[in-house]
């Protein structure tokens, strides 16, 4: 598939988008609904495979890493095929905390819970979506101090009407990696930029 089907499928799927108005931490926020990265709509597997490759040609040049790190739970499927592509495992940041060993990621709504065994390790962060990056800059953060290098971050969207992916730099000195930049408007996603 030549760079033109890739960017034209693409767009397929940004288009398959809807925006609906929402309060968040006491703001009115506009969230983004797209298969791909709020599961409320089938997700294609043509889709979900190209996302995939994408993301996984761009981990191809970084070097040796332990497991790759997702969020519950819209980060799950495309942490799977990329696992499945390196031979590596993959850690799921939760909701819960299921045992008490498990590493706390503070967050202003509710906290994340990573299991230990990434301690020491080196890792890459994979996820649906960058809107704000407090997540990610929280789980950086929280890792460091368990002696985790975070070797790479990845995602197939980037809101950078959210600026996340700035801040995300800004706090770790890593620059994710995203797929389809976009800006959300209400009633519309415009694509901003596709990086292959």
């Amino acid at each position: 598939m030549d760079n033109r089907e890739i960017i034209s499928r693409l767009k397929e799927i940004i288009s398959m988008s809807r925006v609906e108005k929402t309060y968040y931490r006491g703001r009115e926020y506009l969230y983004l609904f797209n298969p791909i990265t709020s599961g409320v709509s089938p997700i294609d597997p043509n889709h979900l495979s190209l996302i995939a490759d994408l993301i996984g040609r761009k981990i191809d040049g970084i070097g040796e890493f332990d497991y790759i790190l997702t969020y519950e739970a819209m980060g799950i499927h495309i942490a799977t095929l990329i696992a499945e592509r390196f031979g590596k495992p993959f850690i799921i940041a939760r909701k819960k905390r299921y045992t008490s060993d498990m590493i706390e990621v503070k967050r202003r709504r509710e906290n994340l819970y990573i299991p230990e065994d990434v301690t020491e390790s080196k890792i890459i962060i994979v996820d649906s979506i960058i809107s704000t990056g407090e997540t990610i800059v929280n789980t950086f953060k929280a890792l460091a101090s368990h002696g985790v290098e975070v070797k790479g971050i990845y995602s197939f969207i980037n809101r950078i009407d959210q600026g996340g992916s700035r801040n995300i730099y800004i706090e770790t000195g890593i620059k994710p990696y995203s797929i389809v930049e976009v800006i959300v408007k209400p009633g519309d996603v415009v694509v901003s930029n596709i990086n292959l």
